[in-house]
């Protein structure tokens, strides 16, 4: 688990990204929480400590846009199979995730204004 420096830190620049940030330690009130979203899109964010139990629950919930794994202590992952149609990708940097999260963001908005 990330130290509460670390976490603190990480929730500062994710909401300079998006102002709404939650986040859950226990998965089923996480799993709780996403059914509870109507209209909404989720960018999800986990640390590589819990993709293993958390992948599987998200791949057919379908307020999950996107899967965003923060590597935070640069732990190798090459061993884990991360075969998720959602996940955008494992980042070992803050500057890197959230560049990534705001690119998703981006793309999402420009898919929406073409639909309307």
């Amino acid at each position: 688990m990330e130290s509460n420096n670390q976490t603190e830190q990480t929730k500062k620049q994710l909401r300079q990204v998006n102002d709404y940030v939650v986040c859950q330690v226990q998965l089923e009130s996480c799993i709780n929480f996403i059914q509870s979203i109507d209209n909404e899109k989720i960018f999800f964010v986990s640390s590589i400590f819990d993709t293993l139990k958390v992948l599987s629950h998200l791949e057919n919930l379908p307020q999950i846009d996107s899967i965003f794994i923060f590597n935070w202590e640069q732990i190798d992952y090459e061993h884990l199979i991360l075969d998720n149609s959602k996940l955008i990708g494992v980042y070992n940097e803050l500057n890197l995730l959230c560049l990534s999260i705001q690119e998703q963001i981006d793309f999402l908005d420009q898919n929406l204004q073409t639909f309307r």
